[in-house]
């Protein structure tokens, strides 16, 4: 019976014909070696609806340590003062804060994050 099943196996396999072609490793080697498509360049951010500024990454000199701000979006309050989401920033040294969400000057003006 287990004669009959391989050679039906065998049977069906050569009637599909090569799969591969002449040189399958090859091909494989080839398929691997090739570099991976390229991505297009991120969109920029897209300015959300109301009065959202965005405020790039930057670095702010402290005591500690120069601490790095990620980029995020502000919501301006009025000329002088931004809503600022919880932020986590983190120094040179390795160390993070949390930095609560709350009420600031403007990023041109602000001392810290």
């Amino acid at each position: 019976m287990r004669v009959a099943g391989a050679a039906v196996a065998v049977a069906l396999l050569l009637a599909q014909g090569p799969t591969l072609g002449p040189r399958p490793l090859d091909q494989l080697d080839r398929a691997v070696r090739r570099p991976p498509p390229s991505l297009p360049p991120a969109p920029a951010p897209t300015r959300p609806r109301g009065e959202q500024v965005w405020v790039p990454d930057r670095y702010v000199d402290r005591p500690e340590g120069t601490y790095h701000v990620p980029g995020h979006w502000e919501r301006r309050i009025d000329e002088q003062q931004h809503y600022v989401p919880p932020l986590v920033v983190c120094n040179n040294l390795g160390g993070c804060v949390h930095v609560p969400a709350g009420v600031r000057p403007p990023p041109e003006v602000r001392q810290g994050p």
